[in-house]
């Protein structure tokens, strides 16, 4: 056997043991040491999100809102709330890009506050007025409520692997949080065959937990009421957004002969923007990629 031969049969094992150890490395990356699988942040098939907060004219592909008219003669409302009210910051950090999910992430901190008030230390965020518990506004305390979005901007990784956090990103850095305040946190998916469960969405909030909405282009919804026509208004966005759901209402409207018109079935959300509020109307526009359920204990 010749030494050049010897030489080339070395190279080719090299290459057999470096091959074999990347992709042990890339297994050991996409399933974890126990086998479970966990996602990673850098994935090219994760969404980021970082709906930002604008709604200019030049950034809206479809148009930058609709709206439809309707007349009804009797109406029907169901209506399910995590809570009487809800947490709704905003960011007042201007250093800070792409930071829905953080201040979704304190969205929910804020609101888990109420029942641990170790979550944000010294912090007033609502007050029991004896019908329930009234969150007070971004306003109130805004420094140590800015400092939650400060940190959950670091925990969540937000800008590090691209334009904003994906949804993995987004849950580790809440964990991070959570954890480090000697708490757990807990998220159950209510979507079944790529599509929001509403069962399951009553259920969670009958629980009194809010929900966490993943989206790929949203509308935001105002609904007003003169006599009895009903004006639906959505302003239009195309991003990626995160934004946090606590309450669900289906409301059918029916003409004088009791026949149903129209059927509005939307979630009532805190979304994260200064310049936009109101619910968010299903299956409208844009994409529902994922919705979780959050649970503090």
């Amino acid at each position: 056997m010749s030494r050049q031969f010897i030489k080339n049969l070395g190279k080719c094992a090299l290459v057999l043991v470096l091959i074999l150890t990347t992709a042990f490395a890339a297994l050991l990356i996409v399933k974890g040491f126990d086998g479970v699988d966990v996602a990673s942040a850098s994935s090219t098939d994760e969404i980021f999100y970082g709906g930002g907060d604008l709604f200019y004219d030049d950034q809206i592909d479809s148009g930058t809102s609709k709206s439809e008219t309707f007349s009804y003669s009797t109406k029907t409302k169901e209506t399910y709330l995590a809570y009487t009210s809800f947490p709704d910051y905003d960011n007042f950090n201007g250093s800070l890009d792409n930071c829905c999910a953080n201040i979704a992430g304190a969205n929910l901190i804020g609101y888990f506050t109420k029942d641990y008030s170790d979550l944000i230390p010294n912090c007033k965020v609502g007050t029991d007025n004896g019908n329930g518990f009234e969150f007070n506004s971004m306003a109130t305390d805004l420094v140590k409520k800015q400092a939650v979005i400060n940190d959950l901007y670091i925990k969540m990784n937000t800008n590090s692997a691209g334009a904003g956090t994906t949804q993995s990103q987004y849950k580790n850095g809440l964990e991070a949080y959570v954890t480090g305040k000697g708490h757990k946190i807990f998220f159950t998916s209510l979507m079944s065959n790529s599509k929001l469960d509403t069962n399951r969405v009553i259920e969670q909030l009958k629980s009194h937990n809010p929900i966490s909405l993943f989206m790929s282009n949203f509308g935001i919804t105002n609904i007003y009421e003169e006599g009895n026509q009903i004006s639906v208004y959505t302003s239009l966005r195309d991003a990626n957004h995160i934004a946090i759901a606590y309450g669900y209402e289906e409301v059918k409207y029916y003409d004088s002969n009791g026949v149903n018109v129209r059927t509005l079935r939307y979630l009532k959300i805190s979304t994260g923007l200064s310049s936009v509020k109101g619910v968010y109307l299903l299956n409208d526009y844009g994409t529902l990629n994922d919705a979780e359920a959050a649970y503090i204990s």
